[in-house]
């Protein structure tokens, strides 16, 4: 299942159990993304990295991860976010979806009509038009939880813009298979190129 059923993947657990997580073990985990095997010999860092969560203040622009997504770009690492679920008015960006280098994700439905749910723009650090792409984020058949093995074969369907995200991560992924010497700029341009414009 998903968009890129044939890429490799690696996950940085920031949140506990109960959904709960803290700014440095964020902090941690992308440092962790630069060098997963801890060896610099290894060429081990991904080129893509997911991100299907946000903090929870709407129109708001602090830049506590602002370092941590230039740090991910400079080694040429795409950086998706999920674009958040305040919609549908309009200055409802979040943190750090809306930091500049990042690529935030937002929801449409079966029929491309961004999803009420979906948080829109303008971006609260740049004024951009936000998000700049939407993907599927209704009812999207996706890996649940397994609880511990003993339902191995767990699928659920799902909403939200952090099941949006990754089709964009996993159209990033398509396209980096196809032109392994992309950069992300010229990959998130072919995306832009290919998008369907849904307007304002």
């Amino acid at each position: 299942i998903g968009a890129a059923p044939g890429a490799q993947w690696i996950a940085a657990k920031i949140f506990d159990d109960s959904g709960v997580s803290d700014i440095a073990s964020i902090h941690q985990a992308y440092q962790w993304i630069l060098d997963p095997d801890g060896d610099p010999a290894t060429n081990d860092a991904p080129d893509i990295v997911n991100n299907s969560w946000a903090l929870p203040q709407v129109d708001l622009c602090d830049g506590e991860f602002a370092q941590d997504i230039a740090m991910l770009r400079s080694a040429d690492i795409a950086v998706v976010f999920s674009a958040g679920n305040f919609g549908p008015g309009a200055a409802t960006s979040v943190e750090p979806a809306n930091n500049p280098g990042s690529l935030p994700g937002g929801s449409v439905d079966f029929y491309r009509d961004v999803s009420l749910f979906s948080s829109r723009g303008p971006s609260a650090c740049s004024g951009v038009f936000y998000p700049r792409l939407v993907a599927p984020g209704e009812s999207v058949l996706t890996a649940g939880l397994t609880n511990g093995g003993t339902n191995p074969q767990a699928y659920v369907y799902a909403t939200g813009t952090s099941f949006a995200a990754p089709h964009v991560a996993g159209a990033l992924a398509v396209l980096k298979s196809a032109e392994p010497g992309a950069t992300v700029t010229q990959l998130e341009a072919a995306l832009d190129r290919g998008a369907l414009d849904l307007g304002s």
